[in-house]
């Protein structure tokens, strides 16, 4: 069985492996900044940045002009944990 801690891992991992893959904009390179952040916070045991990296991290999306990439990016965020 997964833990929570891993499934939030894997889930930011799997959003950095679609950023990297996407046509580059400032949209999907601040995502990226923002999910990797979150990671960090994750793993450090921050869970208010962890949180305001989340919330960030969906303002950036909302900014990617690939609509392709914006949909799979909003699909993937919404199986993170928001609390």
């Amino acid at each position: 069985m997964v833990d929570r801690l891993e499934y939030s891992l894997f889930t930011l991992d799997e959003m950095a492996s679609l950023l990297d893959h996407s046509p580059f904009s400032a949209g999907t390179a601040s995502a990226l900044e923002h999910v990797q952040s979150a990671r960090i916070s994750l793993l450090g045991g921050m869970p208010l940045e962890f949180m305001l990296n989340l919330r960030m991290l969906s303002e950036a999306v909302e900014r990617i002009p690939d609509a392709s990439t914006r949909q799979s990016a909003v699909h993937i965020l919404g199986r993170l944990p928001r609390e």
